[in-house]
């Protein structure tokens, strides 16, 4: 799967003080997870299980290493997981324990649907 080539101009656009770098995503299929690196430093990644029943996205794991918080990754590695999840015809996202602070997903446009057990917090797509 490749991001959508303006979504991905807007996001790069908005990555601050990265000029003259290259930006690899990685995705893991087997094992259900994505990755952003930058000149070949891990930057941040993510981990997600599928429920195709439902159709509901887990992420279990959303982290974007501490120096390159603020700077666009997180939206940047979010986007993809959207992405993600519209290809597998996803209709909400749940958070798992923490994956990511609640604001964060807030900001990037997501409803909070409902509060599930223990931590959990789903958000329609």
């Amino acid at each position: 799967m490749v991001l959508n080539k303006k979504r991905y101009k807007d996001i790069k656009r908005k990555l601050r003080k990265v000029t003259a770098r290259s930006i690899m995503i990685l995705y893991n299929i087997e094992e259900n997870g994505v990755s952003i690196f930058e000149d070949g430093i891990l930057i941040g990644n993510s981990k997600y299980d599928i429920n195709k029943k439902n159709k509901d996205m887990f992420i279990s794991d959303f982290d974007i290493n501490g120096p390159y918080q603020g700077k666009g990754y997180g939206s940047l590695l979010a986007r993809v997981i959207i992405d993600l999840a519209k290809l597998y015809h996803m209709k909400t996202i749940s958070l798992i324990d923490g994956a990511s602070p609640e604001g964060f997903w807030q900001i990037i446009g997501f409803k909070n649907k409902d509060r599930l057990k223990r931590g959990t917090v789903r958000y329609e797509l």
